[in-house]
Order: C-alpha cells, then structure tokens, then sequence
C-alpha cells in the first residue's frame, strides 16, 4: 500500500453543471476552498437467517448491504466571486439587475426544480474522486463583529466514483476566480443597521429528502433522486450589546420585520445580503453577569403573499451567471 503523504495544499477542486442526474459536465470551474469532508451512509440490515452456516451461534453473520447515502461538507471563503459562482451552480440562474456594474444577482427560496452538479477533487497526486447527482443541502454562514468567516455548504450526493488515476473528467475548465473577499458584516431590521452588533449568522437549509424507489432496471445500492423537503429552515441570529427594549418588543408582539444578515466587501460595490423579508423574532434570553450585558437574538423567516421566505443577493462586476 502507498504511504505517500499529501495536503490540503496539494489537492484541487472543480466543479461542474449538470443537464440532469445522469449527465455529466462538458465544462468545469476551478474554485477555491478552505475544507473539503466527505461522508459516507451505508445501510447494514443484520437479519436473523435461521439456518445459516455458522460456527458460533453467539456470533453475528455478516450483514446484508442496503441504500448508500454520501454527504459532502463544502466551506469556502466569505468572497462575492466565489459564493455567487456556486449559488449558479447549486441553486440555478439567478436574476440579474443593472445596467452596470455593480449588478445584482438574486436568488429566492421555494423552487422545486431539481438541480445537479458535479465536484471533481485530486488528493495530491493520487486518484480523482468524482462526484455527481450532487444537490445543495444547506448554506450558511456566521461571522464576529472585526472578520467575516466562511460559507459552509451541505451536499448531498448520488454516487462517487474514484476509478480515475490522476485523470480528470473531460470537458473545458475555468481557471480559479480572483478572490473578492467580504470585509465586515452588518445586521439590519428593517433596513436599518442595527449598532453594538457582536456576531451573527444567516442559515438556508433546504430540508433535502433523499428517494428511494422500487428499481426499473438494473439495482444499485444508490437512492433514486434528491428533493428539496417541504419543511425547510430558514433562520438568522445575532448577538447584541445594546439593551434597548425595541427587540423586547417586536418579540411581545410578534411583530413581523425585515431581517437582513449583509456582509461588506473589501471592493467597492460588492456585497452579499442574506435577507427574510418577513421574520418573527424569538423572545431575546437576558443573561447578566459580571461583564457587558449581551443579547442573543434569533429569528425565522416565512413567506407571505409576495415574498419568499429567503432572498440571497450578491452585489458584484460580473455581469451576467447565466
């Protein structure tokens, strides 16, 4: 067995488009990424089988192998270049405003459109594992008041394949995008930004559901497809300094607000808002001690008659994700 030693450092990452669940990509983009963990759910069934062949009564038989589930954990640096590129590719077009730059790029909640793409990883110089029929499972992000964190995304996967010595999948590859990174972030009611703001954290989690169904052809050990569920989470936190009683409020009343998480970017004119144009906000946890009284605020957002319950916008120069 090989005992080569590899890093982060010397591993690469691209990512594709695909038309559907079986078709893979004719053109890749090389991302950026921080962390890369893949994990894998196979179902063991340990049946009984009286009469089996054993030497030991007291000793398990060897399980029968179910459905295989694999999950991917994605995070990437806060930058409106790299995000964007993704949302494109996880979630479909976005819709573009402006006539220049910065143009805006929106994403809403609620689609039901299936949508899958392909992750291609080298470790080292060792086997490419490539993965397809892979769904977005969750976006989130959660920052402190002097730096801006990362993007971690949840995927979940139909098959992977690691047969490919050193060898990638063919089709044309975008080389890396020039990061854009996010500078400070804000949190904002109404559209106002609130002040004394410690941290926050914005979380979309699509609730994806993976299906199983009866073959129609050969049998495999995969599930069938992956669909967004119909309980989906869409939340927000923010932890706060000042004890002004206008969130006591909006909590009392269950009034409902804009929420909006925005991150900043170091150039100008580029940003990321994370917004639930309707959110209720929990009852705020008052918690004294020693030092300086913080509040830690969460909150939901649904939809109403005009609005989803979450709008992603990146403000940037490219001008079109079609």
């Amino acid at each position: 067995m090989s005992n080569d030693v590899f890093y982060g450092a010397d591993c690469e990452l691209r990512i594709g488009i695909m038309a559907d669940k079986d078709t893979m990509p004719t053109a890749w983009f090389n991302v950026e990424f921080n962390s890369l963990t893949l994990s894998a759910d196979r179902t063991k069934v340990q049946r009984p089988r009286l009469g089996a062949a054993r030497d030991n009564v007291l000793d398990p038989l060897r399980p029968r192998m179910g459905l295989e589930r694999w999950s991917a954990d994605l995070v990437v640096d806060g930058d409106t270049l790299i995000l964007p590129r993704l949302l494109r590719i996880l979630l479909g077009a976005p819709a573009t405003t402006g006539a220049s730059a910065p143009y805006t790029h929106l994403w809403e909640s609620g689609a039901k459109t299936e949508i899958y793409c392909a992750i291609a990883v080298r470790a080292g110089t060792d086997k490419v594992h490539v993965l397809s029929a892979v769904s977005l499972g969750a976006v989130s992000t959660q920052f402190g008041g002097e730096n801006v964190q990362d993007f971690d995304i949840q995927l979940a996967l139909m098959a992977i394949s690691r047969t490919r010595e050193d060898d990638w999948p063919s089709g044309s590859t975008t080389g890396v995008t020039t990061p854009a990174p996010i500078l400070r972030g804000a949190f904002l009611v109404d559209g106002t930004a609130a002040d004394q703001i410690v941290s926050a954290g914005f979380t979309f989690d699509r609730n994806l559901q993976s299906d199983a169904y009866l073959p129609t052809g050969t049998a495999t050990r995969l599930v069938s497809y992956l669909r967004p569920g119909p309980a989906p989470v869409h939340s927000g936190q923010a932890t706060v300094r000042a004890f002004g009683t206008a969130y006591d409020v909006l909590a009392d009343a269950q009034t409902e607000f804009a929420a909006e998480v925005r991150l900043v970017g170091v150039t100008s004119g580029h940003m990321v808002k994370l917004a639930h144009p309707k959110a209720e906000l929990t009852q705020p946890q008052v918690s004294i001690g020693e030092g300086v009284i913080e509040r830690s605020l969460s909150w939901a957002g649904h939809q109403d008659a005009s609005n989803p319950a979450t709008k992603i916008s990146v403000l940037n120069a490219v001008s079109s994700y079609a």
